[in-house]
C-alpha cells in the first residue's frame, strides 16, 4: 500500500468533513443545541475543562472529583468521559483563551472524529480487499452515517473511529502475524477501553465469535506458533495502558439506575429502523423523520437507520461473493443488528413481548445491561455493512475497466443519501453575573436551583467553583455520590422551597425554625452562593422559592428577569 494513496484518501475525507459538517468548520465558538443530544454538549465541553482543571491545575487523578455532585463528590469510570477525545480537545483548546477555546477544541475533536472514522474504515476494507476505491467507498459509509449526525454532540459516540482502528489492527494481526500488529492491537483497544467502555463490549464480543468460527473452520490461522508472540506484545501493551481505567471501574460501583432495564427497552432499536431513509436529509428527511416518531413513541434523533445504498451493496456480496469472505460477515452483521433490538423485539413501533437476543447475552456480559442503550450495537452492522460493500464494489480478475466508473457513480449516490441538513450552530449564551461570580474570592459552593439543569456544567467552566449535580448530568454515578442529595435535611429543604402547602401550615416560629435550620445546612456544608432560574420554574413555585431564600439571606446579590443570587455568609459590604 503506497503512503500517497492513504495520503490522498485523507484529504478528500478532510474536504468531505468540512463539507457535510457545514458550518462547523467556520463556527468553532459556537455549539450545536439542537441536534437531539441537545445540551449533552455541555458534558463534553465540561470534560474537557475538568481534564485540563486535574492535570494542570490540581494535579490530581481526572477519575475522581467533587467539584460536581459536591459535596460528596463522585467517580468518574463510568461517565461518558471519553479520555482520548478529552486530551485532544484540550490540547486544542490552548488556541483561545477561556470557554470560547473549550468550546473550539471541543469542535474540532468532533471534525477529527468523521475523519479517523473514515480513514479507519478506509484502511480496514483496504486490508480485506486490496481495492482502494471500494475501500474509500466504505470509509464513507460508517463516517457519515446517520447514526453518527444523530449522536454529533456526543464524543463518547463518535469514536467509532477507534473501533475502526482496532477491528484494522486485529485483521492485520490475523494476516501476518507479527509483533507490530500485536502492539497496534494493545494500543487501540486500550484507547477504545477509555473511549468508551460498551464499543470495546461490542468488539470484545466480535472477537470471541471470530475465534470461535476460526476455530471450526480454519484453526491454524490463529492458534499457531507464530501468534504467541503478538498476542503477547497485545496483551502486554492492552495491560499495561488499561490498569488505570481497570482500577478506576473496579472501586466505582454501580449506581442502582444505571441497571434499570427500562433505560433498554427504550434505548433500543426497531426492527423497521435500518429501513427508514435518512431523517435528517434536506430534501426527504421531514417524512422519514415522521416514520421514526412512529417507531418510538414519538421521539426522534435516534440514529438507527443505515444507508439503504450499502444495505444494497451487502446483498450484493452475500449473493454474488464468495461464501468464505462475506458470510461470515454477514453473519456478525446479523448479530449485531439482533443485539441493537433490546431487551423485547419492536416491530412497526410495536412491542411484541418477544424477549431478543440482547436479554439473554446481558446475563454473560454485564456491562450490555449497565450501558441502558443496546441500539448502539448498530455500529458493530454498521461497519459489517461497510465491509460487505467493500467486497462487492472490489474489482475480481475479469472485470470491466468502467468498474471504477460504476464505484464512483455509487458512492456519489452514497454521499447524496446521507446527505444531513446545515448544521445550526449556536452562540452559547450565560448571564454576566458568572463572570462577577469568578472575580469573588470568597471560597464556597454553588447551588443552582432547579438542580437538574446541565446548564450548570457550562456556568462552572466560567466561575470554576464546586456545584452541586444530580443524576441527569451523570447517569451512572455510584450511590455514595447521593448521600447529601438524598439526605432528609436537603429534601426537607427542596420541599420547603417548590412545594407550598409544606409550609403554609407552619406557625411564625416553626417555619422561622425551619428557615433558621436550611441555612445552617447550606453553610456547614460549604455552599455559598444559591442561585435560582427564574425562567426554568413555574410561578408559584418559583414565589414561594424566592420568598424562603430571602427570609434565609435577608438580602439578595442580584436579581432580574432570569437570576435570582443569594450568597450566604456575605457580610452586608459584601452584598451589592
Amino acid at each position: 500500500m503506497k503512503r500517497s494513496n492513504v495520503h490522498w484518501a485523507l484529504l478528500a475525507f478532510i474536504g468531505l468533513t468540512i463539507l457535510l459538517t457545514y458550518p462547523m468548520a467556520f463556527q468553532l465558538t459556537r455549539l450545536m443545541l439542537d441536534a437531539g443530544a441537545g445540551e449533552d454538549a455541555f458534558i463534553f465541553v465540561w470534560n474537557i475543562w475538568w481534564l485540563k482543571a486535574a492535570l494542570l491545575e490540581l494535579h490530581t487523578n481526572p477519575y475522581v472529583t467533587d467539584f460536581i455532585f459536591y459535596p460528596d463528590g463522585t467517580h468518574l469510570a463510568l461517565h461518558t468521559f471519553p479520555l482520548p477525545a478529552s486530551l485532544l480537545g484540550a490540547a486544542l483548546s490552548f488556541f483561545r483563551p477561556g470557554l470560547d477555546g473549550l468550546v473550539a477544541g471541543y469542535n474540532l475533536v468532533i471534525l477529527v472524529s468523521f475523519v479517523l472514522t473514515a480513514l479507519g474504515t478506509y484502511l480496514l476494507v483496504l486490508r480485506l480487499t486490496g481495492s482502494r476505491s471500494a475501500a474509500f467507498v466504505a470509509g464513507l459509509v460508517v463516517a457519515f452515517t446517520h447514526y453518527r449526525f444523530s449522536n454529533t454532540v456526543r464524543l463518547h459516540c463518535l469514536e467509532t473511529g477507534v473501533l475502526a482502528f482496532a477491528a484494522w489492527s486485529l485483521v492485520g494481526l490475523v494476516q501476518e502475524k507479527r509483533a507490530r500488529w500485536g502492539v497496534l492491537v494493545g494500543l487501540f483497544t486500550a484507547a477504545l477501553l477509555y473511549s468508551s467502555v460498551e464499543y470495546l463490549a461490542y468488539l470484545l464480543i466480535g472477537v470471541f465469535l471470530a475465534a470461535v468460527y476460526f476455530t471450526i473452520r480454519d484453526r491454524s490461522s490463529i492458534w499457531n506458533r507464530k501468534m504467541i508472540a503478538p498476542k503477547i506484545w497485545g496483551a502486554g501493551v492492552f495491560t499495561l495502558l488499561a490498569l488505570p481505567m481497570l482500577a478506576a471501574l473496579i472501586s466505582h460501583g454501580v449506581g442502582g439506575e444505571a441497571q434499570a432495564t427500562a433505560h433498554a427497552e427504550i434505548f433500543s432499536a426497531d426492527v423497521f429502523d435500518v429501513l427508514v431513509p435518512n431523517p435528517k436529509h434536506p430534501m426527504f428527511g421531514g417524512w422519514s423523520e415522521v416514520i421514526e416518531r412512529e417507531l418510538h413513541g414519538g421521539e426522534a434523533g435516534f440514529g438507527l437507520s443505515v444507508s439503504l445504498v450499502s444495505l444494497v451493496l451487502a446483498i450484493w456480496a452475500v449473493v454474488t461473493g464468495t461464501r468464505s469472505r462475506t458470510w461470515p460477515w454477514a453473519a456478525l452483521g446479523l448479530f449485531f443488528f439482533l443485539l441493537s433490538l433490546g431487551p423485547i423485539v419492536h416491530v412497526g413501533g410495536h412491542r411484541t413481548g418477544v424477549p431478543s437476543l440482547y436479554r439473554g447475552l446481558s446475563f454473560l456480559v454485564p456491562w450490555l445491561e449497565i450501558s441502558r442503550t443496546p441500539m448502539r450495537a448498530v455500529v458493530g452492522l454498521e461497519l459489517c455493512l461497510a465491509i460487505l460493500a467493500g467486497f462487492a464494489l472490489a474489482p475480481t480478475p475479469g472485470s470491466s475497466p468502467r468498474r471504477l466508473v460504476v464505484t464512483t457513480v455509487i458512492g456519489a449516490v452514497l454521499l447524496f443519501e446521507l446527505l444531513p441538513g446545515p448544521f445550526s450552530m449556536t452562540r452559547v449564551d450565560t448571564h454576566p453575573f458568572y463572570r462577577e461570580m469568578a472575580a469573588n474570592r470568597a471560597e464556597g459552593a454553588v447551588l443552582e436551583l432547579p438542580p437538574r439543569d446541565r446548564r450548570a456544567l457550562l456556568h462552572q467552566m466560567i466561575h470554576g467553583r464546586n456545584i452541586a449535580a444530580v443524576r441527569r448530568v451523570y447517569p451512572r454515578a455510584p450511590d455514595w455520590s447521593l448521600s447529601f442529595w438524598q439526605s432528609e435535611g436537603f429534601r426537607e429543604f427542596l420541599d420547603t422551597l417548590f412545594r407550598p402547602e409544606k409550609v403554609e401550615a407552619l406557625t411564625p416560629a416553626s417555619r422561622a425554625l425551619l428557615v433558621s435550620n436550611h441555612r445552617r445546612l447550606l453553610a456547614g456544608h460549604g455552599f455559598r452562593f444559591v442561585i435560582l432560574d427564574k425562567t426554568a420554574i413555574p410561578a408559584p413555585e418559583r414565589e414561594q422559592a424566592l420568598i424562603i431564600l430571602r427570609e434565609m439571606a435577608p438580602e439578595y446579590v442580584l436579581e432580574d428577569e432570569r437570576l435570582a443570587v443569594f450568597e450566604y455568609g456575605a457580610s452586608t459590604s459584601e452584598v451589592r
